[in-house]
């Protein structure tokens, strides 16, 4: 009778199985990545409510610094300080007393902004305001 360990009776399976789990952590980790590069598009839900809120999104989750809010009716409150990666304001409003950082562009057609907090567009960032008024 030969004496034959695991890892010899199951090596290769063993390595295969070894080589997979560490292909798809490596996989795990580049769709995350991804994910986190591209961000998220986020819209306001409407009616009142604390930006922070993740039910006050859809899709629910709060917009982070990669990613885009859009906001088109409704009253958006920061009262903490927040950095996102682009907001579009095409009505409603974005208020508070917290600062919001837009890193990429903001793109402003309706709205306004109340409170006395800020919205800081970063630098190296755009700000497109249209005027849809008349002159």
């Amino acid at each position: 009778m030969h004496n034959i360990s695991p890892t010899r009776r199951f090596g290769f399976g063993s390595q295969l199985i070894a080589d997979w789990r560490g292909k798809g952590l490596l996989f795990c980790l580049v769709i995350s990545l991804t994910a986190s590069c591209f961000g998220v598009s986020y819209t306001w839900n409407g009616g009142s409510g604390d930006w922070s809120v993740a039910g006050n999104w859809t899709p629910t989750g709060t917009p982070g610094g990669g990613d885009t809010a859009t906001i088109n009716s409704g009253a958006a409150t920061v009262n903490a300080d927040t950095a996102i990666g682009s907001l579009d304001l095409g009505g409603g409003s974005v208020g508070g007393s917290g600062m919001l950082t837009v890193s990429n562009v903001m793109n402003w057609t309706a709205g306004g902004m109340e409170g006395t907090g800020r919205t800081v567009i970063a630098p190296g960032a755009t700000l497109n305001i249209a005027n849809s008024g008349s002159p």
